[in-house]
């Protein structure tokens, strides 16, 4: 009884740490695990984000995602994926492209200084985007605790 108590409670401050139990540890990678919520017009995907703080204080940040059809499925005039990083209470940046290759899997690898930000993927008409457009692909929230990993 003692030590389901103490499970419970240690479960517990773990779901509160991760964010209400969004993000999981995974065992084969270091960091924290975050799902990621695909769009509707690419109903077959899957994948993941990773997290893992870096020496330096920055997190780094690995996207990898599988059944994913190109960006022309999502809008036909699209030519790309390109990732854009939200952090709390600041615009959207554009992190970089996601490859996605013949095989419909495709990664992406960033360094950040955040710990809270919203991850998402647009279909792109050019690389350099502004601005994401309305045409989202995939969104993952990340709440890494900074520094605690």
């Amino acid at each position: 009884m003692r030590v389901e108590m103490k499970s419970l409670v240690v479960g517990g401050v773990l779901a509160v740490l991760l964010g209400g139990g969004c993000a999981s540890l995974d065992p084969r990678q270091k960091g924290y695990t975050f799902p990621v919520e695909f769009s509707r017009d690419i109903p077959a995907a899957k994948g993941k984000v990773n997290v893992e703080p870096e020496k330096d204080g920055s997190n780094k940040v690995k996207l990898e995602v599988e059944h994913v059809a190109p960006p022309q499925s999502v809008d036909p005039q699209a030519t790309t994926y390109v990732v854009w990083l939200k952090p709390e209470g600041a615009p959207p940046q554009n992190a970089g492209v996601l490859r996605v290759g013949e095989d419909r899997k495709g990664s992406f690898e960033t360094k950040t200084p955040f710990d809270r930000f919203d991850m998402t993927v647009t279909a792109e008409r050019e690389t350099t985007a502004a601005q994401p457009s309305e045409r989202r692909m995939l969104r993952a929230a990340v709440q890494a605790p900074g520094g605690t990993l």
